[in-house]
């Protein structure tokens, strides 16, 4: 009798792996406001190499393992120093990560997430990053119905508690560090809260979330297509179609409005998701500051109308300097200047309208900086008038102090003119004081003429400049 075959051992595990589903990967961003902003300063002569990220690492040194930094290392800094919060090590985010799951699970039910964090920036934004993957199967429903979902949608809501965990988390350890002091011999760096940037009485979380589907090549000509298909006329199309294409190592990026496809984008995905995190924390910045622009704006307006209390030109000036900061770090080239990374930087900008905003930002603080100087110049002349009114009633009483005390010493001096013998006769002292005093009172008077003449002389021209400023406005 032969023995029997051997039973091969490795033959079932090919099987699985050739059975097994392939997966498709999907990152969800969502940029939301911090609720203040701040800016992290090393002193001149402590700057070097490493320096300034080893101080900002203290400021975390009490953190729980939590943080992490040089995420973005190999870009430059113009929204400010960055930390990367590891949201699934953080005990106070554990419920609302599930909850979030869960959301997502009843929409989703073959969604996997794998990983969630938050990058956040000391201009006062953040991204939380959700990295999820679904079976290809199943992967045609969450490309159709997650861009589609609105801020009064589960999954959106859910994100709320997430995003407070986020904001709590990092005001605690921005309110420590800005009352700290360094110690003498230690790298001196301070933390300043720009509090003229905030809007302490919005109670809303403002956030945006955009989807990016990293997809096969089939997938990704043909959600094109259907994309391409909205825009009216062949031109336009051909326009929008090269214009929202970039190429990044190997892969294809195709940035619309509402999602981002990345063909055969996977080796790839981490270096993307960087430059897509920048582009989204840039654009919520701009959003949040036309969003604030426009209020500042309705309460000028407002304040011209009625009794209310007008900010001072100086709080509107660092309020300026920081937005016209903010709006210029959006630019692509503030960030890197590797080609790769500037491309697809300068794309997401171009297709999300960064632009457009950014100019209206501008404008609008341009004319706010423009009304708060002329209350100033108004609120100067205002005083420099009531000055001189009170000089004038000084001087007046002045006069009226002097003639009484001149009346005061020649009735002393006539009182003792009595005993005195000493003058030729007719003569009096009596007489010699009168004749003096109306001099006196002449001059004084004639004196007391010219410089009201003065004075109103040069108030003309002052009230005919307050006439002329309201047409200007």
């Amino acid at each position: 009798m032969q023995d029997p075959a051997p039973i091969p051992i490795k033959e079932p595990e090919k099987l699985s792996k050739a059975t097994e589903p392939p997966l498709r990967q999907t990152t969800v961003l969502t940029a939301f406001g911090i609720g203040k902003s701040h800016v992290f300063y090393v002193e001149k002569d402590s700057r070097g190499e490493g320096v300034i990220d080893e101080c900002w690492r203290k400021v975390f040194a009490e953190g729980s393992g939590v943080w992490e930094f040089g995420r973005l290392k190999e870009y430059s800094k113009p929204l400010g120093e960055t930390v990367t919060l590891n949201l699934e090590e953080c005990p106070d985010a554990k419920n609302a990560i599930e909850q979030l799951k869960t959301a997502f699970g009843k929409s989703f039910p073959t969604l996997n997430c794998d990983r969630v964090e938050a990058f956040l920036f000391t201009t006062g934004v953040g991204v939380l990053v959700m990295r999820v993957t679904t079976p290809e199967a199943d992967s045609e429903k969450l490309y159709d119905e997650l861009p589609k979902i609105r801020e009064w949608d589960e999954i959106s809501q859910k994100r709320i508690p997430l995003i407070q965990v986020c904001q709590k988390q990092y005001l605690e350890v921005m309110k420590q560090a800005v009352a700290h002091k360094c110690q003498p011999g230690e790298t001196q760096w301070s933390l300043y809260h720009l509090e003229q940037v905030d809007r302490s009485e919005e109670k809303s979380v403002k956030r945006y979330s955009y989807p990016l589907f990293f997809v096969d090549a089939v997938t990704y000509r043909k959600r094109i297509n259907d994309i391409l298909q909205q825009v009216a006329g062949s031109h336009k199309r051909h326009v929008q179609s090269n214009e929202a294409r970039v190429s990044y190592r190997g892969s294809e990026v195709y940035v619309d409005w509402s999602e981002a496809l990345i063909s055969e984008g996977e080796t790839n995905r981490e270096m993307i998701e960087k430059n897509f995190i920048i582009g989204f924390a840039s654009w919520c910045a701009l959003l949040l500051m036309n969003h604030n622009s426009s209020i500042f704006l309705l309460d000028a307006f407002a304040g011209m109308n009625s009794e209310r209390k007008q900010e001072s030109a100086r709080a509107v000036h660092h309020r300026t300097m920081a937005y016209k900061d903010v709006a210029d770090a959006i630019l692509p080239i503030r960030w890197t200047t590797t080609r790769r990374d500037l491309f697809l930087l300068e794309t997401i900008h171009h297709n999300w309208s960064s632009e457009r905003v950014r100019q209206n930002i501008d404008e609008r603080m341009k004319l706010l900086g423009l009304h708060y100087t002329q209350l100033e110049d108004e609120r100067r002349e205002a005083f420099n008038k009531k000055r001189e009114e009170f000089n004038q009633k000084l001087t007046i009483l002045g006069v009226i102090l002097t003639l009484v005390a001149l009346a005061s010493a020649i009735a002393d001096v006539t009182n003792l003119s009595v005993t005195y013998r000493g003058l030729p006769p007719g003569l009096s002292l009596t007489k010699i004081a009168f004749h003096s005093c109306w001099l006196l009172l002449v001059g004084i008077v004639v004196a007391v003429a010219v410089r009201v003449i003065k004075w109103n002389g040069k108030a003309g021209p002052s009230s005919t400049t307050e006439t002329k400023k309201p047409s200007k406005t």
